[in-house]
């Protein structure tokens, strides 16, 4: 019985033997088979470089600093950076005693319109349910029949509101709570409708608290030259620390500019407008995506803007609109984008191509060994939207949504690459937005000069050419000219927006939308 035993377990343990030599043994062919991966991944990389550096295109730090040299003098970048340290956000500000009695005005004025806004819905139900209860005539030219309408009530006129279309009222708790731009307060739909005396007041309560930061902000403004940090230089945090740092700043100098307008100061408020574009330019020296997407969000916010300053019963000269559309034009069209994918191809051989570092989530595509091969993969197509980046926006835009829906279609080696691309495709229509922001402005702005000088705005864009605009400018979302509609009073000047469909100039509210700027005076 103990021999039988003994036999068994010698056996057993055998087996056991052949088990794990067997599990080494795959192991080792797995890890053999992984570097060979690897190897070959490199090697395509290395190929791509080769190919890079044939074609003249940067592959390192030091290639990329050599094509995007340093701008020379002080760096305005620097005092942006000390504003931003001064900024105090509006919630950390609690309401001076002295707003007592403009809240308790503010409060009744939302009441008020609130009753008049719930007599009129109900006395439309009222007429909609008379419209339905009427039995209907078996003869249509019944001389007794009489169609009532249901009758179109408009809600109250636009007002500035902390509350936009809420039917409570909510007791304000901080600064944030009373400022427009910055805070919650909504915007009238009205555009001649001014800001009331609790909105004024808050913004100057506002500014004065933050004049430290204003005038460093202004300081900095002045300066020729900025350069904010470089990803692919300073590092990723660098860029990303610096753009929250200063991402109050143009806020501020929207709310300055609304506050001069209300005031009729021309001068300041192209002051305010001049400095967000300075600002902007802070981040268009490198432009790797994190830049060119403040970059672009800059812009089209202060397009945003200009639509409500413009709508101010406001006195403009000439050389001040003149001096906004000089500086709009050294920030537009700058080929942003393309500059964007060198600085990412760079980012992606420095940090992920070399081994350098390794996210987390890509740990497991390295040990299988297809790592390499999605870096030389998503390089290939970031050539390749490098390529489709120098065509008209239009067209652009067209070729890189046609590769990012061939990169998500990839089998599951390749998922980093299909992770990567689809995001270019973003970031490129979050720059044909700003182009077409830029446009608008440049067009209205154009306008404007024609209204100084003719006393009406033109019935067509065309009467622009050539004496306020070279040439009417080309939606960058369908390659139409922009759109120009006349109103009674003003205008409206709009792109189709990333849908393509043309609204007509009217805001939806759809991030797809019209792209329009309207001037109701």
């Amino acid at each position: 019985m103990t021999s039988h035993t003994s036999q068994a377990n010698r056996t057993v343990r055998r087996w056991w033997k052949w088990a794990l030599a067997g599990v080494l043994a795959l192991l080792t062919l797995a890890v053999l088979v992984s570097l060979v991966i690897q190897a070959t991944g490199r090697r395509a990389i290395e190929r791509q470089i080769e190919a890079l550096r044939d074609a003249g295109e940067p592959t390192t730090a030091g290639e990329f600093a050599a094509l995007y040299p340093q701008p020379q003098g002080r760096n305005a970048a620097d005092l942006f950076r000390r504003a931003g340290e001064k900024f105090i956000h509006p919630r950390d500000i609690d309401i001076p005693a002295a707003f007592g009695d403009l809240i308790d005005d503010e409060r009744q004025r939302h009441e008020a319109r609130q009753a008049e806004l719930q007599r009129r819905r109900e006395e439309a139900r009222q007429q909609q349910r008379q419209r339905i209860e009427r039995p209907m005539p078996n003869d249509a030219d019944d001389p007794h029949w009489e169609v009532i309408p249901a009758p179109s009530h408009p809600p109250p006129g636009g007002h500035w509101s902390p509350h936009g279309g809420d039917e409570d009222w909510h007791e304000p708790e901080t600064l944030a709570d009373l400022l427009p731009v910055i805070g919650r307060v909504g915007r009238p739909d009205d555009f001649q409708q001014p800001p009331s005396d609790l909105t004024l007041k808050a913004i100057e309560v506002y500014l004065d608290r933050n004049a430290e930061a204003i005038e460093l902000l202004m300081e900095g403004a002045a300066l020729d030259s900025a350069w904010s940090p470089s990803t692919i230089v300073d590092g990723l945090d660098a860029t990303e620390n610096y753009a929250r740092t200063v991402r109050g700043l143009p806020r501020l100098m929207m709310l300055r500019a609304h506050l001069a307008a209300a005031r009729g100061d021309s001068a300041a408020v192209t002051e305010s407008i001049l400095a967000v574009f300075a600002l902007a330019s802070a981040f268009e020296h490198h432009a790797d995506p994190i830049e060119m997407a403040v970059h672009a969000w800059l812009r089209t916010r202060m397009a945003e803007q200009m639509q409500w300053l413009l709508n101010y019963p406001l006195v403009w000269e000439e050389r001040e609109l003149e001096r906004i559309e000089r500086s709009l034009a050294s920030l537009a069209d700058k080929e942003l984008f393309l500059r964007a994918m060198r600085t990412e191809r760079v980012y992606m051989l420095q940090q992920i191509g070399t081994g350098a570092a390794y996210e987390e989530v890509l740990v497991l595509w390295r040990w299988l060994g297809v790592l390499p091969h999605n870096v030389a993969l998503t390089l290939r197509y970031i050539g390749r939207i490098c390529e489709a980046a120098q065509l008209p926006a239009h067209e652009r835009l067209d070729r890189v949504v046609a590769i990012a829906e061939e990169a998500a279609d990839l089998p599951w080696q390749y998922q980093v690459t299909a992770y990567l691309v689809p995001g270019y495709e973003a970031l490129l229509r979050t720059d044909n937005i700003a182009v077409a922001s830029d446009r608008v402005m440049t067009v209205v702005l154009a306008i404007e000069r024609y209204r100084l000088a003719h006393g009406r705005p033109p019935d067509a864009l065309s009467d622009l050419v050539p004496d306020w605009i070279d040439a009417v400018p080309l939606d960058p979302f369908d390659g139409q000219t922009l759109r120009y509609r006349p109103l009674e009073p003003g205008y409206v000047v709009y792109s189709v927006g990333p849908d393509g469909e043309d609204g007509g100039g009217r805001r939806t509210g759809q991030p797809d939308g019209d792209i329009v700027i309207s001037v109701q005076r």
